[in-house]
């Protein structure tokens, strides 16, 4: 199932690696290193990510169709946590609770923190929380 159009859902890797915060215009962010992997190309530059809702928001140009690709994969987990607690009342999610609520437009389905699972990459061994739902069926996954 595809969720995201780019090049006909052709799969491709995004690595990021957080270099630490900037501050453009009067806005805090945070700058991801991000190498892509797509087929037999390797695209390297940097991505501007949202400290509130982690949506890309600037960054190198030659990772412009792969940045829209990740923003369309990411931005419903805004829906659920933000960093902000404020008027919203989302605020941060811990991979602990058995529910972080529903989607509507997919038919009210849990989202839920399915398992933890360690993952090693070339750059080290990480802990990463498995995210779960069901749409039309099948399950979706997303590794955070």
């Amino acid at each position: 199932m595809c969720h995201v159009d780019f090049r006909e859902c052709s799969d491709f890797e995004l690595h990021l690696w957080m270099e630490g915060e900037i501050t453009v215009g009067t806005e805090q962010k945070w700058l991801a290193q991000v190498v892509v992997y797509d087929r037999n190309k390797i695209v390297k530059g940097n991505m501007e990510l949202g400290k509130i809702a982690p949506e890309p928001t600037g960054g190198s140009p030659e990772l412009s169709p792969y940045r829209s690709a990740f923003k369309t994969s990411i931005v419903w987990l805004s829906a659920f946590a933000t960093a902000d607690i404020g008027v919203s009342g989302k605020g941060p999610k811990e991979f602990s609770k058995p529910s972080w609520g529903k989607i509507a437009n997919i038919g009210g389905q849990q989202i839920i923190p399915q398992e933890m699972q360690t993952i090693t990459v070339p750059a080290g061994t990480y802990e990463t929380a498995l995210i779960a739902w069901r749409t039309g069926g099948e399950i979706a996954k997303y590794g955070c």
